[in-house]
């Protein structure tokens, strides 16, 4: 499995090809795993601003987490993009995805009522870089000789 960064772009910029492309924008953004089975975990990156960025996460085959992708996402969008912190909204009914984000270091720090739809709250969570436990080593050596 080799984490690639990709990002979207329209069905006219890419010739009215149905295809990814791997051409770098400012644009949305992210992250995939695959192998020869398919697509394992991807991560969209959005919304950005000089300091943030907002984080939608698909992961069909969690495998993909014990295997470099979470630090491959959070090495990206703090190391290489040199971010400050990143979002996640979750719907306030989405227990796994709750769970999910608590595990990975996402603080919950905000709920807009009727934020996902009538009825249903969206939580606003965020990890700041230096909570991110993902980062390791690399992260850290960089902080001590600043």
């Amino acid at each position: 499995m080799e984490p690639r960064h990709w990002v979207t772009l329209t069905h006219e910029q890419r010739g009215g090809r149905k295809t990814q492309t791997l051409e770098y924008t400012d644009k949305t953004q992210g992250v995939i795993a695959e192998d020869e089975h398919g697509l394992m975990a991807a991560v969209i990156m959005q919304s950005w601003t000089p300091n943030m960025c907002s984080l939608h996460a698909w992961i069909p085959r969690p495998f993909a987490l014990r295997h470099g992708f979470i630090e491959e996402v959070f090495g990206y969008v703090f190391n290489t993009c040199g971010l400050g912190l990143v979002l996640a909204a979750v719907p306030a009914n989405n227990r796994k995805a709750q769970r999910f984000n608590r595990h990975v270091g996402f603080e919950h720090t905000a709920t807009i009522t009727d934020g996902y739809k009538p009825g249903v709250d969206m939580q606003v969570w965020q990890m700041r870089r230096e909570d991110c436990r993902w980062l390791g080593e690399q992260y850290e050596l960089r902080q001590r000789y600043a």
